[in-house]
């Protein structure tokens, strides 16, 4: 009897996430990657099953990427007003200046609250023996942190309030008040909320 209920719920698992699937490209939820200098779209895939993380293993993860966003925030402060870290010739200046994502312009400039990377994707993945590593920084446009939005609004069976991922409307309201503080947009009296 466990075993038929076990078998029933994994071929809905697998229903489910063929149609949210299905339902997600048709509403363009989609990447690129280039492969051999050639670009090929693809689905951004969707699991209907959690990865379930310990919270102790959440908070030093958590810790670790906190550590390595204020670096890369330290990093883009520095290369754009002292440049110790290319005086020091930690980094050789070329890699600096040549680079498709370094912007002369913004030499001198401090933005506001001094953060450069107001949202960095982590591309994160677990080896064998558990332990988690950053596959890249993505700190220009990361494309997968809007990813669970659309997924959440196309799979109502499992977005109710005891199983949506809380960062999913936090990180909105977040980016929301952050573009906001950012732009101080006269049009706009207070940040939208989601």
């Amino acid at each position: 009897m466990i075993e038929s209920a076990a078998r029933r719920l994994a071929s809905e698992l697998v229903d489910r996430r063929e149609s949210i699937n299905r339902e997600l490209s048709r509403n363009g939820v989609r990447f690129g990657i280039y492969k051999n200098g050639e670009y090929h779209d693809r689905l951004f895939p969707y699991d209907p099953i959690p990865r379930i993380i310990e919270s102790d293993e959440f908070d030093r993860m958590e810790a670790g990427l906190k550590q390595r966003v204020n670096a890369l925030n330290a990093y883009l402060r520095d290369i754009y007003s002292d440049k110790q870290a290319i005086k020091d010739g930690i980094v050789p200046e070329e890699y600096v200046y040549t680079s498709a994502g370094y912007f002369p312009q913004v030499n001198g400039v401090t933005p506001p609250g001094g953060v450069f990377a107001h949202i960095a994707g982590e591309d994160l993945v677990q080896g064998q023996d558990g332990q988690w590593w950053v596959l890249e920084d993505n700190l220009r446009i990361p494309s997968g942190a809007s990813y669970p939005v659309p997924a959440i609004r196309c799979s109502p069976a499992i977005s109710n309030a005891e199983s949506r991922p809380a960062c999913s409307a936090t990180y909105v309201c977040a980016t929301i008040a952050i573009i906001h503080d950012c732009c101080a947009n006269p049009w706009i009296s207070s940040p939208p909320t989601a």
